[in-house]
């Protein structure tokens, strides 16, 4: 009986309206009827009016769907939102955990290991003079195959630091960068 009465109500309204008396009639602005047809809610007929009854229906439909959560647009909508959301939790843990010093940034890191690479460089390459210090009877010749020997080791290893090191370059520790 409610469908019926319905129906014979609707038959009151125009069959056909424009923009501007479907945003009348259902308090919104002409933009938003527009905006909402072109999501495809609204019925459009030929002469680029409205077809009153069903665009009215389909926008209350959409209405109950959003409000039910089973519309696609606010589910991608709270999707969007729940990884904003956690995104910016995540960044306050970072933050919180180097306000902490419980982590280091990328630079401190970089930096610390440069300074650290520099350090057995020269180390090593100190190793020919301490040694012809501490042994006297080793020949000038001697001097230079144990200078030969630590270059050659070191460039050895800063292949493989290039390798294995996360922003590791070997030719920044051959150069003494």
């Amino acid at each position: 009986m409610a469908a019926k009465k319905a129906t014979a109500e609707a038959g009151r309204l125009p069959e056909t309206c424009t923009a501007g008396d479907l945003a009348v009639l259902l308090g919104m602005a002409p933009r938003n009827i527009r905006d909402w047809a072109a999501k495809g809610v609204f019925v459009k007929t030929s002469n680029g009016r409205y077809r009153t009854v069903e665009s009215v229906q389909a926008y209350v439909k959409s209405l109950r769907e959003q409000a039910a959560g089973r519309a696609t647009s606010t589910g991608e909508l709270a999707e969007e939102k729940a990884k904003l959301a956690k995104t910016q939790r995540e960044i306050q843990d970072i933050k919180l955990a180097q306000l902490r010093g419980d982590v280091l940034t990328v630079d401190e890191v970089t930096d610390g290991w440069s300074k650290f690479a520099l350090a057995l460089k020269s180390a090593v390459l100190a190793v020919p003079t301490r040694a012809r210090s501490t042994i006297p009877h080793l020949t000038a010749h001697d001097g230079e195959t144990l200078k030969r020997i630590c270059r050659d080791t070191l460039s050895e290893l800063s292949k493989q630091v290039e390798g294995i090191v996360i922003g590791g370059d070997a030719q920044a520790l051959k150069d003494g960068k």
